[in-house]
């Protein structure tokens, strides 16, 4: 697992949420809860679209994703939605497939780490 890819990065963090306030680390966990509900729906959906080719519709996915990826400290993973929609957006279905399927076989391990990332909150 990475840090920025599978794991939140704490640093990302720091710009929206004190991660000493237990305040802040009560709704950075309800956060997460529905991340791990809405966000990984939408990895499988990503996933789904790109099988069947829909380009403008992985697009779309890859933007909400690329954000909530942001918003969670997963840095990394929202820079390969940026890449997924780069590719999308000029026709590379080959290239944005590559990216899609490494998205995917983050998820089981994005899951584990987003988890862990809780419990030490």
């Amino acid at each position: 697992m990475t840090t920025g890819l599978t794991i939140p990065d704490p640093e990302a963090l720091e710009d929206i949420f004190d991660l000493e306030d237990p305040e802040d680390c009560e709704m950075l966990k309800e956060l997460y809860e529905h991340f791990l509900v809405e966000g990984m729906d939408q990895l499988r959906r990503l996933s789904a679209l790109m099988q069947l080719g829909r380009l403008h519709e992985v697009d779309e996915i890859a933007h909400s994703l690329k954000s909530s990826f942001g918003n969670v400290g997963l840095r990394e993973s929202s820079a390969l939605c940026s890449q997924i929609m780069e590719k999308s957006r000029v026709g590379d279905e080959s290239a944005a497939r590559e990216g899609v399927l490494r998205l995917g076989s983050l998820i089981d391990d994005m899951e584990v780490g987003i988890r862990a990332f809780m419990q030490r909150l």
